[in-house]
């Protein structure tokens, strides 16, 4: 166990502590077991090893996918530990905090795959669905605070059904125009793309990132005030990275 003591010529100011050190955490690679062409994928039970200095009073292993975190008590270095991760792929953050007896902080990031999910095409069609929001097929529930990267293509386009053909457009919508509140999204861009998590809306586009600070399903918005006249299309692309807790 480190010792770290205050020395003063004054008696008063004289004191010791004394504690351990979370120096790093790594992603160890694949064992004997594992198949390297297998090795970061989700499903797949990944080992990591703590380093430190002495013996920890407490620690917390956070795995930053909204999995219950890990609490250890009275731990020496270097020390393993594993998790599996399911869900989305793409960047996954560990963090190892101290507790009692015990200071430092590690973090690693990695990423595992699928990094991507299959891309979404909205199809719009006035006999069919005339929901204003789907959830996003295929794609497991957001972690708290994961980075959301949303792309659309350029084409295919929505036309949204306005006089003259004056509201055709792609995941960016009118460009400048906030919407009014006759539509779903005040204050979103009119005919653009809107995401949804639980109560959480996010403005999407052709190209943007946004953090979720709290997680759950993610759903895909158009912002249109007459859901029944669009028709078209869009071709829609997500990338999540889970952050961890700050």
């Amino acid at each position: 166990m480190h010792k770290f003591c205050l020395l003063a010529t004054v008696l008063s100011l004289t004191g010791c502590v004394t504690g351990a050190v979370i120096d790093s955490v790594t992603l160890d690679p694949p064992g004997p077991m594992q198949s390297p062409n297998r090795y970061l994928e989700t499903g797949s039970d990944l080992n990591f090893t703590v380093n430190g200095t002495g013996t920890c009073g407490a620690l917390t292993i956070d795995w930053g996918d909204d999995s219950p975190s890990d609490h250890w008590t009275n731990q020496s270095f270097p020390f393993h530990r594993h998790h599996k991760y399911s869900g989305w792929g793409g960047g996954k953050t560990v963090t190892v905090t101290p507790g009692a007896n015990c200071s430092g902080f590690a973090r690693t990031r990695f990423k595992i795959e699928p990094t991507r999910t299959p891309n979404l095409a909205w199809v719009r069609d006035r006999r069919g669905n005339i929901n204003i929001c789907n959830a996003v097929p295929n794609a497991p529930p957001l972690a708290s605070n994961s980075l959301v990267h949303v792309t659309g293509q350029l084409t295919p386009v929505v036309n949204f059904g306005c006089p003259f053909n004056n509201c055709i457009a792609d995941p960016d919508g009118t460009s400048g125009a906030a919407a009014s509140l006759a539509f779903p999204f005040p204050g979103m861009r009119e005919y653009s793309l809107v995401l949804r998590v639980g109560s959480q809306l996010f403005q999407g586009g052709t190209n943007t990132q946004f953090v979720v600070p709290m997680g759950g399903t993610l759903e895909a918005c158009q912002n249109t005030n007459n859901a029944a006249a669009a028709h078209g299309g869009w071709e829609l692309g997500f990338t999540v990275d889970q952050l961890g807790h700050p």
